[in-house]
């Protein structure tokens, strides 16, 4: 059995990320998720996810997210920490 972590923080190059609006942070059942709807060259970046409960943090590897030269969406996420 796991335990579910109660908070959620998402990075990117280091500094917090909140929800705008064309990057959406969303809590899930069992995580949390990423969408960048319209990504541009200013979402490029490392993303990293830290979830913590009552035992501890655990921290995602890091992702690089650059953009390429057609459109793309991006859909980061974390499950079962």
């Amino acid at each position: 059995m796991y335990m579910l972590a109660d908070r959620y923080v998402w990075r990117k190059d280091g500094m917090i990320l909140e929800s705008s609006s064309s990057l959406q942070i969303h809590q899930v059942d069992e995580g949390s998720t990423i969408h960048i709807a319209r990504p541009t060259s200013r979402h490029e970046g490392f993303y990293q996810c830290f979830a913590s409960n009552t035992f501890g943090t655990a921290v995602t590897v890091k992702a690089l997210l650059r953009k390429a030269s057609v459109f793309f969406a991006v859909i980061l996420s974390v499950l079962y920490v």
